[in-house]
């Protein structure tokens, strides 16, 4: 089968699916339009400039390749002629020949929620944009315009799935190319006396409750020994040098969900504090749902600073949490799983 995943880095994960589409035998690879600051891998980088200036490349990229694969799988729901700042939507969408299929990564479809959905979410009330300028009407109108195109949409973190087409729509677990040479660290042993490292590394410190972290940290700090290392303006490579020493990882505490971020270092057998919906667990299967509430630190805005002192008065629950995230990563985010479900969903 002729897979081709376009046409951003967001999450780096077209480029993990092609890899691991390769080796499942398939002729599959990722093609980004834009060089990124972290420095995420792809097969091919076109480096077109910013604004219509790269319109002549792009336009000779895709009247070349619209017609070359079986299946064209668009990430952050954007395709290769797509200009929403200009009210101009997947104007080459109607013009493929093969199946299309769409990765929603987050902000690209995620909604006003109320209280009663997630009563954290920095998308509660207030103010009406996104992440990248789209108005939550706007998102509404993109998912309406994709749909009649498309086979089906993958949602990576399962929340989403509140806002796209139930019958057309089905969560995919976040995989990366990292998962096959990322090792297992050696998680040290921990004791009260011991100072414990903790790393919190945000994309969006406003998404993420950075804010709150960092004042719940330094408030526990009169308290415990601690060192904090916020990572920020880090390639991906150095950054996950400096997650191998950590003895706890801070994802996320507002949105209910974790990140890729937070798969890696997991799958390094180091323990992870993130906020956890249970209400979105619906859409898991029971076995994931469950190993999942096992094998991390289910905090949020109000429980942080207790959750975390639980911790630091018997850090030793550390020592068994590490081996739970490093299994629960294993076995529900191994590639060579997740991705035999996607071919499926290519071939029907």
């Amino acid at each position: 089968m002729k897979i081709i995943h376009l046409p951003t880095l967001v999450g780096n994960h077209g480029y993990s699916m092609a890899h691991t589409e390769r080796l499942l035998g398939h002729d599959s690879i990722a093609i980004a339009l834009e060089p990124n600051k972290f420095n995420m891998k792809t097969d091919i980088n076109l480096n077109l400039p910013s604004g219509f200036s790269k319109l002549p490349r792009l336009l000779y990229f895709f009247l070349a390749n619209r017609k070359k694969y079986d299946i064209y799988h668009f990430n952050f729901a954007r395709t290769l002629l797509d200009f929403p700042g200009y009210g101009l939507d997947f104007l080459d969408l109607p013009y493929y020949k093969g199946k299309k299929m769409v990765t929603f990564n987050g902000s690209d479809c995620r909604l006003q929620v109320t209280r009663e959905l997630n009563p954290f979410s920095p998308y509660l009330g207030g103010d009406s944009k996104g992440d990248h300028y789209l108005d939550y009407k706007r998102k509404m109108e993109r998912v309406e315009k994709l749909s009649p195109h498309i086979d089906t949409f993958f949602a990576l973190n399962p929340d989403l799935l509140n806002f796209l087409p139930e019958e057309q729509s089905v969560f995919l677990p976040y995989i990366k190319k990292s998962w096959f040479d990322v090792r297992k660290c050696n998680f040290s042993k921990l004791s009260k006396k011991d100072t414990l490292r903790i790393v919190h590394a945000p994309t969006n410190r406003s998404v993420k409750g950075t804010d709150e972290i960092i004042s719940a940290i330094e408030d526990l700090k009169s308290m415990y020994n601690i060192d904090f290392i916020l990572i920020e303006n880090m390639t991906h490579d150095q950054a996950l040098e400096l997650y191998k020493s950590a003895h706890l990882v801070i994802d996320q505490i507002k949105l209910g969900w974790y990140g890729g971020f937070a798969l890696e270092v997991m799958r390094m057998g180091i323990p992870v504090a993130v906020y956890i919906n249970e209400l979105d667990l619906k859409f898991l299967d029971s076995e994931m749902a469950d190993s999942l509430l096992e094998s991390v630190i289910n905090i949020n805005p109000i429980s942080i600073k207790e959750k975390l002192s639980q911790i630091f008065d018997n850090p030793e629950q550390l020592n068994s949490l590490a081996e739970k995230s490093y299994n629960y990563a294993t076995k529900f985010h191994n590639p060579l799983r997740v991705i035999p479900k996607v071919i499926e969903r290519y071939k029907n």
